[in-house]
This record gives structure tokens, sequence and C-alpha cells, in this order.
């Protein structure tokens, strides 16, 4: 029975096809026409056509390719099937040859290892010498990089045994033995790093790492802390474990300044999440917090400078530029928000630049106490994301509430706006559901009592209801924005007494 027109191309090669970009379409199409790869001119047709269509090809169907492809002769679903199981395969080559050209070291050691079984000895040990020479000149100094000099290493044992070299058989074996420790160690370490930080329960969720213990002690009492790759890792985990102890956080500092290129940015973005997650609880867990903040900002700024939040310059993820501009304004420095917005805002991308700019902009405007100017840019926008309506909210009825113009009815009108949002996204994780459902109760409370304070009601009776709602403040469990209640209730207070 003839198919109908409307079956589907192969969904499985559509949605590879569909991973490259526009530079990379262009070297597959260049590897389907090699004959070295491919000897096929229909399935080297077949991608000229699709390229035309990327990477959007909901509306092909087998018959329009076939078509295309063979012109006016009849449909053969079955050589439609093949072309495209014929293209999967080149494809999957044309990714793992992309991948394995990456990998420069890796490529050497399948050359050493195709000469070494060619025994073509001279060029195997002018090509091993090149090799150990460009290692031994590598920055990076990560798992990567050990784990190249125990294949290299291996190869020479290998060899070695061929050569009939029992002593430097020896030798290198012992090389083997550590390169294995080494790797090892730093794997055991940074993946325990990375369950903290998305766990700090860890301990109560009975999560285990075998010899993890055995290991910790092991590294305290040997050298190899002075391999910064393991020393970096191993300060991470006694800085997480023992956040109280800042001596681990200095410790942690000087090795960072010191070694910092020998990191990679992948590995120094995961570092640097676990100190922003110690920052943070060190600025509210300290009520002299300047330190910390600068510390925060300190850490941001060199961050941004070094380009470790830009994946294909773009800043990932987003929230970073939010942050970064946060704790710039809580230490009063303006200027430098403003300058950090205005280099930075083209590096956020396309899809969240509108929001988070808007956002961050209005938030120096509030905390230079440019109210209407505030409101008006919040005012412009509708925030789709969950956490960035919630934030968007909070700073503009605050800055309702800072304002000299008369906004009472406003700001009952936009709670109930946000209490109505928070009824219809109970998915929220429940100590930031609480804490924004409590910032609304708190926020009506204390509007009620300025409007009270304007129609000149008894002072005594609204200073009963200021205290009792500073205590309020001061006890609740989760409270969004619970300092700036507290200073506007002492003001208050101040007016009054």
């Amino acid at each position: 029975m003839r198919p109908k027109s409307s079956s589907i191309i192969s969904r499985k090669f559509i949605q590879l096809l569909q991973l490259l970009e526009d530079e990379e379409l262009k070297r597959f199409r260049e590897y389907v026409h090699s004959p070295f790869f491919n000897k096929n001119k229909n399935v080297a047709n077949l991608i000229d056509y699709l390229a035309k269509y990327h990477p959007n090809y909901a509306h092909l169907t087998s018959e329009k390719v076939f078509k295309q492809l063979f012109r006016g002769k009849a449909f053969r679903e079955q050589a439609i099937k093949n072309l495209f199981t014929n293209a999967k395969k080149l494809l999957e080559g044309f990714l793992k040859q992309t991948y394995f050209e990456r990998d420069e070291y890796y490529s050497d050691i399948a050359l050493l290892k195709i000469l070494q079984e060619k025994k073509a000895d001279k060029p195997f040990f002018l090509y091993l010498k090149a090799i150990r020479q460009k290692l031994s000149n590598t920055i990076v100094k990560d798992v990567d990089f050990y784990t190249h000099e125990l294949y290299l290493t291996q190869i020479e044992h290998t060899q070695s045994i061929i050569d009939n070299k029992m002593s430097k058989n020896i030798q290198l074996m012992q090389k083997i033995n550590k390169y294995i420790d080494d790797i090892y160690i730093i794997q055991k370490l940074r993946y325990y790093v990375a369950a903290l930080t998305l766990n700090q329960s860890i301990e109560k969720d009975n999560w285990q790492m075998p010899l993890l213990e055995e290991i910790l002690a092991y590294l305290k009492n040997n050298k190899l802390l002075n391999i910064p790759h393991i020393a970096l890792w191993y300060q991470l985990i006694l800085l997480q474990k023992a956040p109280t102890e800042e001596k681990h956080y200095f410790e942690l500092k000087v090795l960072l300044e010191t070694y910092h290129t020998e990191i990679p940015k992948s590995e120094l973005r995961q570092v640097y999440t676990v100190l922003f997650s110690y920052f943070h609880q060190k600025t509210i867990a300290n009520q002299n917090n300047i330190f910390w903040l600068e510390e925060f900002h300190k850490t941001y700024k060199l961050g941004f400078e070094q380009g470790i939040f830009l994946k294909k310059n773009y800043i990932q993820p987003a929230r970073h530029f939010r942050n970064c501009v946060a704790i710039a304004i809580q230490l009063k420095k303006y200027q430098w928000a403003k300058q950090f917005i205005e280099t930075y805002q083209d590096k956020i991308p396309i899809n969240q630049k509108e929001n988070l700019v808007t956002y961050c902009t209005a938030l120096l405007h509030f905390h230079q106490k440019e109210f209407d100017k505030c409101i008006l840019l919040l005012n412009q926008y509708e925030f789709s994301d969950d956490f960035e309506y919630a934030a968007h909210k909070i700073l503009l009825n605050k800055a309702y509430f800072e304002s000299h113009n008369d906004y009472c009815l406003t700001i009952y009108s936009s709670l109930n706006s946000f209490t109505t949002f928070l009824k219809r996204h109970p998915q929220l994780p429940e100590n930031t559901f609480l804490s924004y459902k409590n910032f609304c109760k708190k926020a009506e409370k204390l509007t009620h009592i300025c409007e009270s304070i304007k129609l000149r009601k008894s002072n005594a009776s609204v200073l009963i209801e200021l205290k009792n709602l500073k205590k309020e403040v001061e006890n609740e469990g989760y409270l969004n924005q619970r300092q700036w209640f507290i200073e506007k209730i002492e003001e208050r207070l101040e007016l009054l007494s």
C-alpha cells in the first residue's frame, strides 16, 4: 500500500542533525562529500537538500525528500529508510571525529599506538619526545592532564617490555600507579564537593562515599597536597564541612590566587559556586558583614574579568549578572554597578536580557532613592520567570512604600496580585513560598499602620501596633526583606517618640 504523504522522515537522524550549528553543518557536508568517508552520492545529495532547511525540518516528509532526490521515479519507502540509516551512521562518525579532533592528546596517543603496533621505532620515539615536550608545557594541569600522562606512560611501559628494559619497566610502573592514584583522588574529591554543593543535608540523607574519610586522612599525612588540583578540592571539602573555621577560606583563597591559571574554567565555575554559597551564609550569619560582602564582590569581579561565567560568549547562568549588581549595590558601589550593567548587558542571553537589565537598573534607582524611576521601569514589564516575578513584585512594593506619593491603594492591589500569584504557584520551594507569603502579610500590616499615622490616629495605639509588628518580623521563621521591615518600623517608632 502506498504510504500517506504525511509519512515522517527519520526522527533519530533529524534530532542529531539539529544539534549542529551552521559551521558544523558546513563541515558535515564536506565530510559526506569526501569519498574517504562516503561513496554514496544519494546520501550526499540528501544532506545538501536538508541543509537548505536547517534546523527546521517539521514540514518535510519522506515523499517530499524522495521526489527531490529521485525525480520521476515511483516512491519507495525502503530506499528513503536506507538513505537515512546511512546518513545517521555518517553523522555519528562525524560527531566522533569532531570530538576526537578537539583533544589533540588522544589523537597523539592513537598515533603512538599505531606506530608501536607497526614496530616503527624511530618515528615512535621522535613522536614520543615531541608529545612529552608538549605535555610539559601544558598550563592547565587538571584531571585530563594526569590522564594523558597516564596513557603516555602506559605506552612507554609497553615499549619497555618490547625492548626488554626491566629497570625502566619498574620505574614506569611506579609512575603509572602514582598517576592512577592522583586521578582517582582528584575525581573522588571533586565529585564529593559537587555532592555537598547539591545537598547540604547529605549526612542526614545517609548519602555515602566509600573510602572518602580514608582518603582525607591519607592526604593530611602525605605530600599529595603539593599537587594544586588535589589541594584545591581538599580545601573546598574542608570549607563546606566546617564553614565556621574561616582559615579554610583563606587557605583556599591563596590556592586560587597562586594556581588559578592551572585550573580550567569549567572547574573554576564549580569552585565559585561553592564560594558564593559560603559568602551567602557568612553575610547572613554575621551582623557586621561588610568584610564578607567585599569578598563576595571581589570574587564576582574577578570571575567576570577572567570570563569564568561566559559560555559561548554569554553569561551562564544569567543570574550571576543580577547577583553581582545586587552585591555592589549593597556595598553602595553605585557607579561601579552602573558601569557593570553597561559593560556586560550584551553578554546576557537575548531571551533574558531585557528583564534582567530592567530589574538591575530599577534596583539601582531604588537604592539611590530614585523611587519614581524605579516604579516606572518595573511597571513596563511583566516577568515570566517565577523567581524573577517575585523579586520584581517585592522591589515594586518597596518602591511604592518609599515613594513620597500616596500609593497605599496601589500597594494593597499589588500585594493582592502577588498573593494570587503565590496561590497559583504552590510548587515553589516551601521556604521560598513562606518567605514571600509572609512578606505580603507584613507589608500589608506596615502599610495599614502608616495610613493610621497619616490620619493622625492615637500615637499610643499606633506605637503598640508598630512594636507588635517588629516582634513578629524578628520572630518570623521565613521572611523576605526582614532587615528592610525592621528599618522602616524603627523609622516610624523614632518619628512617633
